[in-house]
Formats: structure tokens, sequence, C-alpha cells
């Protein structure tokens, strides 16, 4: 009986330090891949975003651009319509 006491705390003993083994050597090497994949995943995800905000911002810029062309041709324009009233309000009545 004793002898076999003995034998079911020691399969006991074996349970909880193989318990222990994988949680302080095997558990941080299944939690180190997960969290190397989410890493990964990360990085890509910023790499994306990164290009978009490069996108973005050439689109911004080239849309700056136009908008300050098409305000100096809106300004030429009304120069000219300018000149024009005061010519015609100006012109000989016959």
């Amino acid at each position: 009986m004793a002898f076999m006491l003995g034998a079911v705390l020691a399969i006991a003993l074996l349970v909880v330090a193989g318990m222990r083994f994988f949680e302080n050597h095997l558990a941080p090497a299944t939690y180190l891949s997960d969290v190397r994949a989410e890493n990964l995943e990360l990085r890509k995800e910023l790499a994306k975003i990164r290009l978009e905000l490069e996108v973005e911002l050439a689109t911004r810029g080239e849309l700056e651009r136009q908008v300050a062309t098409l305000n100096e041709q809106l300004k030429q324009v009304g120069d000219e319509l300018a000149f024009l009233k005061s010519a015609g309000a100006r012109r000989p009545e016959k």
C-alpha cells in the first residue's frame, strides 16, 4: 500500500513537473511564434497604409497645382472681362 501511494505521488509529481516544463519552455515558443506572425501581419498592413498615404499626398499635391493653375486662369479671365466691360462703357455713342 505504501508503495502504491509512493508511486501515485511520484506520478503526480512528474505530471506537475511536466506541466511546469511545458509552461516554461514550450508555451513561450508558441506565444513567440504567434507574436511574430502578428508582427508580420502588422508590418504588411503598415506598408500598405504607407503606400496609400504616399498616393494620397501625391494626389493632393497635383490637385493643389491644378487649383493654382485654375485660379490664375480665372484671374486672367476676370481681368479680360473687366477690360471688356470698361471698354464697352467708354465706347462713344453713334
